[in-house]
């Protein structure tokens, strides 16, 4: 077997979990890596703690400085494909809404899920914490599953979460027991995946993990509006484009190829005002950042360069 893929995980948002209120978005950062690399952002992760005058650094102490915005940035684009990073934005009210559009789209289709997501959705609108952690939680452990599947490496996943870690490893072996049932063609990677906290060493990575959060976050509420615009009420796919996402061919999902600047230019100057992804957009896994609107809509957002981008939305 191949060795596995390492992977630090941290939450940032308006809250210590997501929530109906809009106001309430949340943020989540991945760093991926091999084994070999992990002393390199070790070091780095201390470098930033140096330069900040804080061993527990947040974003808006990065995000200020210029100087750990230089290290974040050369010690991002130092991870070599595969290795590399993941982005997750869910703006406020999103994962509710989710669900609702999902219930509609099945009534639309005249199909069924025996009332599991509407369910769900009564759940969520009951603000119920756990219930939003582990919904959040569970969309993203599902994609880096995807990806150790596509590398054919197992994962190693180390969360950092001080006030609901325990909940947290609790909600994510209970999505990996979920997928090793439901899923059969990633079951088998779903059950290698390992889970355990990111202590010791690896919590300076979590630390950097946590800017990326915050960075992520940044982004898409101060360049969300023109993402947001562009999504389609519906997104339902005929036959043939059935076929063609299983022949590989993911365009049947990009509803938009746009020109138009999505970046800040000073990516490198220690801001308030600006975020860092300019100077590493190519370092995302698939060059792409995975988001739920605020209506409830998922996609990517893939990035070409800084005024070329396209939009894959999912259907409902």
């Amino acid at each position: 077997m191949k060795p596995p893929i390492y992977a630090v995980l941290d939450k940032t948002g308006s809250t210590n979990f997501p929530k109906n209120d809009t106001s309430s978005d949340f943020g989540v950062g991945v760093v991926i890596f091999d084994d070999s690399q992990a002393k390199s952002l070790i070091e780095a992760s201390k470098k930033i703690g140096e330069i900040t005058g804080s061993t527990d650094y947040k974003y808006k102490h990065v995000q200020r400085n210029a100087g750990a915005r230089q290290v974040y940035l050369s010690t991002v684009n130092n991870l070599k494909s595969p290795c590399g990073v993941f982005g997750f934005y869910a703006a406020g009210g999103s994962l509710l809404n989710e669900k609702v559009e999902a219930v509609k789209e099945m009534g639309f289709l005249g199909s069924s899920d025996g009332g599991y997501t509407a369910e769900l959705a009564e759940s969520l609108r009951q603000n119920e914490k756990g219930v939003h952690l582990e919904d959040f939680f569970g969309k993203t452990v599902s994609c880096l599953v995807w990806y150790s599947h596509a590398l054919q490496r197992p994962l190693h996943l180390f969360l950092d979460d001080r006030t609901d870690l325990k909940a947290i490893l609790e909600m994510t072996q209970k999505w990996l027991a979920t997928m090793s049932e439901l899923r059969h063609d990633i079951s088998d990677w779903a059950k290698l995946a390992r889970i355990e906290p990111a202590s010791g060493s690896y919590n300076g990575i979590a630390r950097f993990a946590g800017a990326l959060a915050g960075d992520v976050r940044f982004f898409f509420n101060r360049h969300g509006e023109k993402i947001w615009r562009r999504l389609r009420e519906n997104v339902r796919l005929t036959a043939a484009d059935r076929q063609r996402i299983l022949d590989g061919d993911e365009s049947a999902f990009i509803i938009a190829r746009v020109e138009e600047v999505l970046a800040d230019e000073n990516f490198t100057t220690g801001s308030k005002e600006t975020c860092m992804i300019q100077g590493y957009t190519k370092r995302f896994i698939a060059s792409r950042m995975t988001f739920a609107s605020a209506q409830g809509k998922l996609g990517h957002l893939i990035i070409v360069r800084g005024n070329q981008w396209m939009i894959s939305q999912i259907p409902d």
